[in-house]
């Protein structure tokens, strides 16, 4: 028979990429960037109401930086934005934002690190 899928029922199959995770607290500039970033690749047009499909996407963004800003893996945040079930945020979104996020927090672990904490 198929492959059993049992924690993903017709969901995003397993990445090399969910296991990343931010190395640091994003700054102000990148939480903006990364923002703009992950935006782009919701469905904002082409919903049944603009308006709902926008206040959405601020919900869903404010409750994707929440985890990234806890240190959850990209695999998490992902499985935790699924869950919400939004119409802007199907399958092909969810693939796009994985590769989006991973690679803007891979970018992050290897650049200069000049937050000054404590």
């Amino acid at each position: 028979g198929p492959p059993a899928e049992s924690d993903h029922e017709g969901g995003l199959s397993a990445s090399p990429l969910d296991d990343i995770a931010a190395p640091r607290d994003l700054t102000d500039d990148e939480t903006e960037e990364l923002r703009a970033l992950l935006k782009s690749t919701l469905k904002l047009t082409n919903c049944a109401c603009a308006i709902q499909a926008e206040e959405d996407s601020i919900d869903l963004l404010r409750y994707a930086f929440d985890l990234i800003g806890d240190g959850e893996r990209v695999g998490d945040v992902l499985e935790e934005l699924e869950f919400m079930e939004l119409e802007i945020c199907g399958r092909n979104s969810l693939e796009e934002m994985r590769v989006c996020l991973a690679s803007y927090l891979m970018k992050l672990d290897g650049g200069k690190n000049n937050v000054i904490t404590g």
